[in-house]
């Protein structure tokens, strides 16, 4: 296990777990993508993941080097108790 401190808070890092990671590639700038972490820093600096949807020309899933600071949480899961449909109408 290793702790990432970040502006949001702390993010404690496990192999396997599913993270968010910000791309600085030209056109995506800024742009989150799901991963999973597959190498755990042992000081700090950068972590090995591989991302959930992007796959290379061989149909591999990319791997890839990043540094821990382009690196947050994903989102919790939140079930929203309404239950509405198309064009339903609300008033605030």
């Amino acid at each position: 296990m290793f702790r990432v401190f970040g502006a949001t808070g702390t993010m404690e890092l496990k192999e396997g777990m599913k993270v968010e990671v910000r791309s600085a590639e030209k056109g995506y700038e800024g742009a989150y993508s799901k991963v999973f972490v597959k190498a755990i820093p042992k000081s700090g600096g950068s972590c090995r993941i591989q991302y959930d949807k992007f796959q290379n020309k061989n149909g591999k899933s990319c791997v890839e080097i990043i540094t821990l600071d382009n690196m947050r949480p994903t989102p919790p899961n939140i079930e929203m108790p309404l239950n509405l449909s198309e064009a339903f109408y609300i008033d605030a």
